[in-house]
């Protein structure tokens, strides 16, 4: 019997046709009322002061800025006030001859931006970092393994950082995203390790994260966002560009995390069986930890719980299950609060919550101060996440235990 077989061009046309409906999805896009692409802003304004209008090239409309504002500037005489006060460099408060001879002698389009090329890269600090990529050219490599959308594996005129780690940088991930940059970005991160120098150019072996849209629905949805675990002694060369050619000024916001200070790096415990597991951990807060950043609160308090942890787990064994998560552990000193979740962190579904449970072995004091969650029966697939924080950010040592037993 012969089989039937797809033609290729009806294959290649399903591609084809799936791949314009994501970038109709991107070309459809609204960037939300008030939100990050209100307002152009000149970011041309360190290495190009004399475009004034912001649109990348000295040409007659900042000639004609400057005749019309010509004359001394209204107070407080900054770039707000007086941005045709181009010449001498910081301004004189006074626009004259001297600006329209900076306009002239400028003519033409604006430089790319400093860290346009790899081998001119800038250090990334901790924070919010503003960046520009209008004018910068492209001299990173396409990226097919990224998946980015609508069959456009390039990051298009992109700038490059450089992000340098310590020899405990192991017990730590990163996070970077764009969100709040008014264009549709692309980023790319790749790491060179040994002794913490950066290499140019870049290869694909070195790539650790890449990401086009974040995609969740918001204001940041065509922005970019990578999360990964730092490595010791490393370099991490971060580039950012954008989709289909577009650029702007944007924002790039940079924030490490113990291991274990969110779900996205939550401690894996491993496959869970008859057998329970017990961790012992404190949330004292000199360890390292910090306040939730992306889930903020446990559901079932509606004071600040403070500091949290996160641990991942999976089921050993399918069909109905008796177990349940807790830290009523005699080494628990504190009164903690545990969540429960599955799914995934971008989608986390509740499984249960507890502030103070009842259970005689979960007593503080003689008062319920401790905190157990039933697991889910029959047994489901994938990972559970646990949330441990304490009522109203209380903190001390605990012990956590995930114990189950198999039915059948």
């Amino acid at each position: 019997m012969k089989k039937k077989m797809i033609p290729i061009v009806f294959v290649m046309g399903l591609i084809a046709s799936a791949a314009s409906a994501q970038e109709r999805a991107k070309k459809d896009w609204v960037w939300p009322e008030g939100g990050i692409a209100g307002g152009a802003s000149n970011c041309f304004a360190a290495n190009c002061p004399t475009d004034i209008n912001g649109n990348a090239t000295v040409n007659v409309q900042d000639l004609l800025a400057v005749i019309g504002a010509w004359g001394n500037c209204p107070a407080p005489c900054d770039q707000s006030t007086c941005p045709a006060d181009v010449a001498p460099a910081g301004g004189n408060c006074t626009v004259n001859v001297q600006d329209l001879l900076a306009i002239i002698g400028a003519w033409g389009d604006c430089p790319p931006p400093p860290n346009d090329n790899c081998g001119q890269i800038e250090f990334l600090n901790q924070g919010t970092t503003a960046f520009c990529t209008i004018n910068a050219t492209t001299d990173g490599p396409p990226q097919p393994t990224c998946g980015f959308c609508c069959n456009d594996p390039q990051i298009h005129k992109d700038i490059w950082f450089t992000y340098g780690t310590s020899a405990v940088a192991a017990n730590y991930w990163l996070e970077l995203s764009t969100c709040g940059s008014p264009f549709d970005t692309k980023i790319a991160v790749y790491q060179i390790p040994g002794n913490g120098q950066c290499v140019c150019p870049v290869q694909n072996m070195n790539l650790v994260a890449c990401n086009d849209d974040i995609g969740d629905g918001s204001a940041c949805t065509l922005n970019s966002r990578v999360r990964f675990q730092l490595q010791n002694l490393s370099c991490y060369l971060i580039r950012v560009g954008g989709y289909n050619g577009e650029s702007g000024p944007g924002v790039i916001t940079s924030r490490s995390f113990q291991r274990g200070d969110e779900c996205f790096n939550a401690i894996d415990l491993g496959q869970v069986t008859s057998v329970n597991t017990l961790i012992a951990s404190d949330n004292n807060g000199f360890d390292g930890w910090t306040n939730g950043t992306i889930v903020t609160q446990a559901p079932c308090t509606p004071f600040n719980d403070g500091r949290d942890i996160w641990y991942k787990f999976t089921m050993g064994c399918g069909g109905n299950v008796l177990g349940g998560v807790d830290t009523c552990d005699p080494f628990t000193n504190f009164d903690t609060i545990l969540t429960l979740y599955r799914g995934t962190c971008d989608g986390l579904i509740e499984v249960g919550c507890n502030d103070d449970s009842t259970f005689a072995p979960c007593m503080l004091n003689g008062l319920p101060r401790k905190s157990s969650v039933d697991l889910p029966n029959p047994a489901l697939p994938g990972f559970f996440y646990v949330r441990v924080s304490g009522y109203q950010g209380a903190t001390g040592n605990f012990k956590l235990r995930v114990g189950l037993s198999c039915i059948n």
